[in-house]
């Protein structure tokens, strides 16, 4: 009681210690989780991107693969996939969440795997490199105090994969040869990365190719690669000539510069079964249908050329694909059709289209029909006369391309194609392993799904030993980022 009589309020101020007290472990627990939170992040900082073994045939890197990721499934293309695939990536997460018991997601990724990640194949198989956060090492530490060691060479296993720490980064493969070539491998030399959402990719045995891909609408695509091709003084002038666009194409100076970038698409089928009987095959034809050879510097008076696949008959058992070339000369002046030794020992008959004088040699019916003329300065050659006809006399003359070089392609038609070719196999249960409904179910749907990707548009220049090209591997005509300089 006070003087006065009134009551002292020891109550009330009891009470509002009690609740003071109360807000003292959601603080500690605050305190704790942003001192871990700061600790996770500063333990997966680093500006190095990881290891693998010294022969590596190809690397990829990500400063951040979650960014990638999310990046990737925000994307317009990706997007387009879904309308046909739901998921493309199911079978990849299933995989992993049976293997680790985690169901990955972009920010899930992040939070046990960090942002650094490598993988690369090599003689020894396949393998990533990561540079984990506090929860995995943990997990690791206590998984090694509970009796799970490394062998002598630092390589652990857990379920069907061996694994080894190196300098903070954790190198996982299902082949214990790898881990431990990545474990003495000294570090790989990579191109400094030009953002999160950017991923590398390294070919070293392939002319030292670098390909960065962005994660972002239109997937803009930037790199180099060794290859001598002819340096132009000039925009290129028939890589968007062609009236319809064709299936895919690619334009340059001389043929000898198609020709290269072809055998660099036809390097990584090397050892593959098949490919030397196809090759041997082709040279038959060859020989059975007599044709004329061309003398080796044929195409030193061309000043530019542009080759053509503009589509693929199915209606036989053996696909056949409809080309076409384009042919300017140097010399306007130039009489002779610069491929006319091919169908001499054939004896062409003179044809007419659209008003365009040539000749026309059949090798196989109507689906191989050898075709020549002249259309204003170009020189076209097509392999059946439908298609020269499309062609003689409407040609494109007003989209000029400032390169050395380029490449087009148009999903939708290349999706066309693809879903009959697999069809074909399908009923012909040409897939090792697999029956018409499985290809159905597991190889029909991709062929249909790259239909919405829109075209694939690359443009190359050289720069002194090597060809550096830019451009986009899924532009859309709707939606579309600017590409990244």
């Amino acid at each position: 009681m006070t003087e006065n009589g009134s009551q002292r309020p020891h109550g009330r101020r009891s009470r509002r210690h009690a609740i003071g007290w109360r807000w003292i472990p959601l603080l500690l627990t605050t305190v704790l989780l942003v001192a871990l939170t700061v600790w996770d992040r500063s333990l997966t900082k680093t500006s190095a991107d990881g290891f693998c073994p010294e022969d590596a045939r190809y690397i990829f890197a990500a400063e951040d693969f979650g960014a990638v990721w999310y990046g990737l499934e925000q994307s317009d293309a990706w997007k387009s996939l879904c309308q046909e695939i739901p998921s493309p990536d199911a079978s990849t997460i299933l995989h992993i969440r049976k293997t680790v018991g985690i169901r990955p997601f972009p920010a899930r990724w992040s939070t046990w795997m960090g942002h650094r990640f490598l993988a690369a194949r090599s003689p020894d198989g396949l393998g990533v490199c990561v540079y984990p956060g506090l929860l995995l090492r943990t997990a690791s530490r206590l998984r090694a105090a509970l009796g799970y060691p490394t062998d002598a060479d630092g390589v652990g296993r857990y379920s069907e994969y061996a694994y080894g720490w190196r300098e903070g980064f954790l190198i996982v493969s299902t082949s214990s040869d790898y881990v431990r070539a990545a474990l003495r491998a000294p570090a790989p030399r990579l191109a400094q990365s030009n953002g999160r959402d950017e991923l590398r990719v390294l070919l070293p045995s392939a002319h030292d190719a670098l390909i960065r891909f962005r994660a972002r609408d239109g997937w803009p695509i930037e790199g180099q690669l060794r290859v001598k091709t002819t340096t132009r003084k000039s925009p290129l002038t028939l890589a968007n000539a062609w009236p319809n666009d064709p299936l895919c194409s690619i334009s340059a100076p001389r043929w000898t510069d198609i020709r290269a970038v072809l055998e660099l698409f036809v390097e990584p089928l090397h050892g593959l079964p098949g490919r030397d009987a196809i090759g041997a095959f082709a040279t038959s034809l060859g020989q059975r249908w007599a044709l004329g050879s061309l003398a080796a510097d044929w195409d030193e008076q061309m000043e530019e050329c542009s080759l053509a696949l503009t589509s693929i008959d199915t209606s036989e058992a053996v696909p056949v694909p409809s080309l076409a070339l384009l042919l300017r000369n140097a010399s306007p002046q130039a009489k002779t059709h610069p491929l006319a030794p091919v169908l001499a020992p054939l004896a062409p008959t003179p044809y007419d289209w659209n008003g365009q004088r040539g000749v026309a040699a059949p090798l196989l019916g109507n689906s191989l029909n050898l075709c020549l003329c002249r259309s204003g300065t170009t020189w076209i050659a097509a392999t059946n006369e439908p298609l020269m006809a499309v062609l003689a006399g409407k040609l494109k003359s007003d989209d000029n391309v400032d390169a050395d070089l380029a490449v087009r392609l148009n999903w939708k038609k290349l999706s066309s194609a693809a879903e009959e070719v697999v069809e074909n196999a399908g009923a012909h249960e040409l897939f090792p392993g697999m029956n018409k409904a499985d290809v159905d179910k597991d190889v029909l749907p991709f062929a249909k799904a790259i239909a919405y990707l829109g075209t694939l548009q690359l443009e190359a220049r050289n720069q002194g030993a090597m060809l550096e090209f830019n451009g986009y591997l899924a532009r859309s005509p709707t939606r579309m980022a600017r590409p990244v300089q």
